[in-house]
């Protein structure tokens, strides 16, 4: 069995799946089937879990370092390595922080690069895979491509060339997503797969082929990297590669370097796989009923579905009732901030929804309805009228959950006066120079300029409300005087 590195790369805008993604959680973060089920990233990081296995590095924005760090954690695994990118800048310029990483820490195993939002099957399967993978490796980029099952316009396709025994092959051609003529004419001709970008090679062949088909690239990613800075988070290596990274040329690795190359191979996968695209691609991922309707929600909604078929219905709402009737190959997705109403075959269109979104400034682009933090989350349940600014003023409701050990940081703020009531749990709180002991129904004034930390220091969670008044109610206005979290 060959040692492998793999290296997980989190990237995303949240466009695709929008009211489900967000800006601050895009898709990998997400558990798309449902409330305490796995996410995609967790998914993946559980795929190269075992025997050979070395603990993966994952590549990340630094506004997800929190998503990475807190969901490892709950599944068991402690990652050799999280890298915060300045900026995103493509995959040419992830994998060339790979490269960099592997050289630094003396890794010369066979790194696997895996996108962190990919759906496929048992992890044995993809670990009997990557290994084949692995021992074709020597001099070559292995490439998984994957045996298409219909004409699909979404991905991009490879054209197979000469056989080079254990199964691999040479890469004849790659192709762009095809139209709906191009893709049924290359499933008929079998000797085309779609292009997983999922592969493997050394990571001193994929910094020789960076400094030869972008060296632009592979120069100003080193000299981000020889300006990192290093810190440990939750018991994790996290390293920041200077600020010039943002100056680096953004492009996808398949264009920079897997088109120029002479030494890509592919190597067939045949097992289940789907990058989670959109919403037919999610609808074809769930199980799905006798009418071909495929539905998540909490356990205490009820979804009626009379005379409807091939429809996926998606809701995060408990105590609800959601009735669908007479239609089909829809896609209604419900959330407590936002909700989504298309048909299978036009659901692409909710990127260029999520851009207008983001052009109004509305928040549901950015932020979910609970935000999540490294200590807990946070609700908002009303507010006061905004200001000419868009900003709100007057008054701010929020419900906050703080998770066993969590700690939110000493802070103070310029614009407002907070009044905190515990509901659920014990929370210990700083209030200037006292702490207190809050059970429920106990509740704290904190005026305005006051330093305050609110913590858990107990095995449950501990629930508030918050009212916040003042002139000016942003999360801006947050003044950190200490912080376990490194958060400036």
């Amino acid at each position: 069995m060959t040692t492998i590195q793999p290296v997980i790369l989190c990237g995303g805008s949240g466009s695709r799946l929008w009211p489900l993604s967000r800006t601050s959680m895009p898709k990998p973060f997400i558990p798309l089937a449902g409330e305490g089920t796995p996410t995609l990233f967790q998914q993946t990081a559980l795929r190269v879990k075992g025997e050979g296995m070395l603990p993966p590095v994952v590549i990340c924005a630094e506004a997800h370092r929190f998503y990475v760090l807190n969901q490892l954690e709950s599944i068991g695994i402690t990652p050799a390595a999280v890298i915060l990118e300045p900026a995103a800048r493509n995959t040419t310029a992830a994998i060339a922080l790979a490269t960099e990483w592997a050289a630094t820490a003396g890794i010369t195993a066979p790194i696997a690069i895996l996108p962190a939002d990919h759906l496929m099957g048992s992890p044995a399967e993809f670990q009997s895979a990557l290994n084949k993978a692995a021992q074709n490796a020597e001099g070559n980029i292995v490439l998984f491509g994957i045996n298409p099952s219909f004409a699909n316009t979404e991905y991009g396709y490879i054209k197979l060339g000469e056989e080079l025994g254990a199964g691999a092959r040479k890469v004849e051609k790659f192709l762009e997503k095809p139209n709906r003529a191009a893709a049924e004419t290359m499933l008929m001709q079998g000797n085309h797969v779609w292009n997983s970008g999922m592969f493997t090679a050394s990571p001193k062949l994929l910094a020789a082929e960076l400094t030869i088909h972008a060296p632009a690239i592979a120069k100003s990613v080193a000299a981000a990297w020889a300006g990192r800075s290093t810190e440990t988070l939750l018991h994790t290596e996290v390293i920041r590669p200077a600020d010039s990274f943002r100056e680096v040329p953004s492009e996808q690795f398949d264009n920079s370097v897997m088109e120029k190359t002479a030494s890509a191979v592919i190597l067939p996968y045949s097992g289940r796989w789907s990058d989670i695209g959109g919403f037919a691609a999610l609808a074809d991922a769930m199980t799905q009923d006798d009418a071909g309707n495929s539905l998540s929600t909490p356990a205490s909604t009820t979804v009626m579905v009379p005379d409807t078929t091939g429809t996926l219905i998606h809701s995060s709402i408990p105590h609800k009732i959601i009735a669908v009737h007479g239609i089909s190959d829809a896609v209604v997705v419900d959330t407590v901030d936002g909700l989504l109403v298309t048909t299978k075959s036009r659901a692409a269109g909710v990127k260029g929804i999520f851009q207008q979104l983001q052009k109004n400034n509305a928040v549901q682009a950015e932020l979910h309805h609970r935000v999540h933090r490294p200590w807990g989350w946070y609700e908002t349940l009303c507010r006061g009228p905004l200001n000419e600014n868009g900003q709100v003023s007057g008054y701010l409701v929020k419900r906050i959950g703080v998770v066993p050990g969590g700690r939110l940081s000493l802070q103070y703020h310029h614009h407002r006066a907070e009044h905190w009531t515990v509901v659920t749990g014990v929370a210990t709180v700083t209030k200037g120079e006292e702490t207190l002991t809050l059970n429920p129904d106990e509740s704290v004034y904190l005026p305005l300029g006051i330093h305050h930390r609110l913590e858990n220091k107990t095995d449950k969670v501990v629930e508030i409300i918050e009212v916040q008044t003042g002139t000016l109610l942003i999360e801006e206005d947050i003044v950190r005087v200490e912080d376990i979290y490194n958060r400036s």
